[in-house]
């Protein structure tokens, strides 16, 4: 995020840009992007914009959670 942090990102929103779900997953950009190109977190375009869903981001938290137990 561009060096601030902002609370309405947790909201309801659908989509996230690639830093708003790095922010929200307490990753850095570079390990996102690492994420989406080996295809452990669904993404999708919009024009040049790449964005992540709400439901791929649990998806990713829940499977890290069965990988832990």
């Amino acid at each position: 995020m561009s060096g601030s942090t902002d609370v309405a990102l947790v909201g309801d929103r659908l989509l996230y840009r690639v830093d708003e779900a790095a922010y929200l997953l307490s990753l850095s950009r570079s390990m996102m992007f690492e994420l989406l190109r080996s295809g452990e977190i669904r993404s999708v375009t919009q024009g040049r914009t790449r964005l992540i869903s709400k439901a791929a981001l649990v998806d990713y938290v829940e499977q890290l959670e069965r990988t832990a137990a």
